[in-house]
């Protein structure tokens, strides 16, 4: 048996985040580990779900809000932490 591959949903979009939600809910393989609707929320939730998330799948337009914050967050080692960001 393979490992789930564990999912943080960060959009603005309640039912966008939603259906993606029960979307991949429905395949057997994905575990969603949480959600942010908003960069405040994003940062800080992202120090708790280190460890219990292979990928952050993101709204692009976050990058705006966060350019300078991931950045930092960059700098001092938070890509390590996971295996994949997506935008």
């Amino acid at each position: 048996m393979n490992e789930k591959i564990r999912i943080f949903l960060a959009d603005d979009h309640k039912m966008l985040r939603e259906s993606l939600i029960m979307l991949l809910s429905q395949e057997e393989d994905f575990e969603i580990t949480g959600q942010a609707a908003d960069g405040i929320q994003l940062c800080r939730s992202i120090y708790d779900i280190r460890g219990e998330t292979d990928i952050v799948l993101m709204d692009q337009t976050f990058l705006t809000f966060l350019s300078v914050l991931f950045y930092v967050y960059m700098l001092n080692g938070i890509a390590s932490l996971f295996n994949r960001l997506i935008f």
